[in-house]
């Protein structure tokens, strides 16, 4: 069993093509959404914005095993842009990624400063676009 620990980012109820229900929940810092198929958040009370651990299967879609609400100090501070979902998230990394790349690509340094370079300049593009 993995397990992971953070911030309740969002909390979606879908409905399977068998017709039974589960949520996703998204964690801050996490690209990848949690799926209970068990009422694990509903049983622990948690809600958008608790700290919680949980323990999941891994794999493509990872399902909740377990997950219980933990002490905020115990996870990182709410990241910047906490109002924007990990989708969104993921998509203006990968836009000022590509933006740093297309800025920097005619760039004299070598290859290893560039790479450093680029990585550092889509870091304060993503915090000024998320902020």
């Amino acid at each position: 069993m993995a397990e992971v620990t953070g911030r309740i980012e969002s909390i979606e109820e879908k409905t399977a093509q068998n017709g039974g229900s589960y949520l996703v929940v998204d964690l801050e810092g996490h690209d990848q959404g949690f799926f209970d198929w068990g009422n694990h958040v509903g049983a622990a009370g948690a809600e958008v914005g608790d700290a919680v651990r949980i323990e999941h299967g891994g794999g493509r879609y990872p399902r909740i095993s377990s997950l219980e609400k933990v002490d905020g100090g115990d996870v990182g501070a709410v990241a910047v842009g906490s109002g924007v979902n990990g989708r969104e998230r993921r998509i203006v990394r990968q836009s000022v990624l590509k933006a740093a790349v297309d800025l920097l690509s005619q760039s004299d340094l070598d290859h290893a400063e560039r790479e450093l370079r680029v990585v550092e300049l889509a870091g304060r593009m993503e915090e000024w676009v998320l902020r």
